[in-house]
């Protein structure tokens, strides 16, 4: 009950931010030239702050596990590869098709893995190990996959150019490279400018769930509803059916058992709407996704929790 509890109170928060956004649409006090302010502010300086902040300030070296981190960047990787091949034999609209791929594996690890980890063990350690491994991996693939599904799927020299330019110039990819030396060489940045980042780095996620409310369509998201319900069970209980008892069979315990968890099992980031939006995707696509998973993750989580407990393998 208490992880039940746990779960509930970092899910709705989640929710009520997005209904705010809907409401503040619905009450005419947003524009639609207000929430593409707020699109782009949050696509090419909110979340890119808010990766540079977390990437900068994790300890990488307390706990590292090479094999812990090739399980978590081979695993996101494959996962990947293998739902956007599927997507695009079932989805005729490529952009559909680049929403679903990327909704189906993407996680809010950034923003939940180091506080779930250190609420149950007491110290984030592994949690971060695994941001460090699975986040990059998640933008730069999809970066690669938008990019694609963007242009309609289309695979010519053009297209594999721009997703290599799209990797470069992507604002959240610059955000960990730029974080990476930071944590990599123990380097803190003076008090100031770190308390100013970070200040500004805490509206990346609210901004990005007030925009996605804001979009809200009732046709399109009555449209879209059931891929993004398929997404959502990809994400929120196969990916885990998979995932868990590989690493398992790995021997990962306790902590880094959890953080793998969390890495397969938790709601779809609403940094993927943001990013298929701005990348010619299907947008209400991927908003469906994110509050589909943020709306069951909380019960499914603790499911996964409960299993994992009662197997004394965390």
């Amino acid at each position: 009950m208490e992880n039940f509890i746990f779960s509930v109170n970092t899910a709705l928060p989640v929710l009520f931010v997005i209904l705010i956004g809907l409401f503040l649409k619905r009450r005419g006090m947003l524009s639609e030239a207000d929430v593409k302010v707020l699109d782009r502010f949050s696509f090419k300086v909110g979340l890119p702050l808010l990766m540079f902040h977390d990437i900068s300030e994790m300890d990488v070296y307390s706990e590292f596990q090479l094999s812990f981190v090739l399980f978590c960047a081979l695993f996101s990787i494959a996962t990947f590869v293998i739902i956007w091949i599927a997507a695009m034999k079932v989805f005729p609209d490529r952009a559909m098709a680049g929403s679903f791929a990327q909704g189906s594996v993407r996680s809010s690890v950034a923003v939940l893995g180091v506080t779930i980890v250190s609420s149950i063990y007491g110290s984030a350690g592994i949690a971060a190990l695994m941001i460090a491994a699975a986040v990059p991996v998640y933008n730069v693939m999809s970066v690669i996959i938008l990019t694609f599904c963007g242009s309609g799927g289309k695979i010519g020299r053009d297209t594999i150019q721009s997703a290599l330019r799209g990797i470069i110039t992507n604002p959240l990819i610059l955000g960990i490279v730029a974080g990476l030396p930071f944590a990599l060489l123990r380097i803190e940045l003076p008090t100031a400018l770190s308390s100013a980042i970070g200040s500004l780095s805490s509206c990346a996620t609210p901004l990005a769930l007030i925009v996605i409310g804001a979009s809200f369509s009732s046709s399109a998201a009555a449209s879209s509803f059931r891929p993004a319900l398929c997404a959502s069970v990809i994400k929120l209980l196969v990916l885990p059916a998979i995932g868990l008892p590989i690493a398992v069979a790995l021997g990962f315990r306790d902590a880094a058992l959890t953080s793998i968890l969390l890495m397969t099992a938790t709601a779809t980031t609403p940094a993927s709407f943001i990013m298929a939006r701005n990348m010619g995707c299907d947008g209400p696509l991927a908003a469906n996704i994110v509050l589909i998973t943020d709306s069951l993750f909380s019960i499914t989580l603790t499911m996964w929790l409960f299993i994992l407990k009662s197997l004394a393998l965390i």
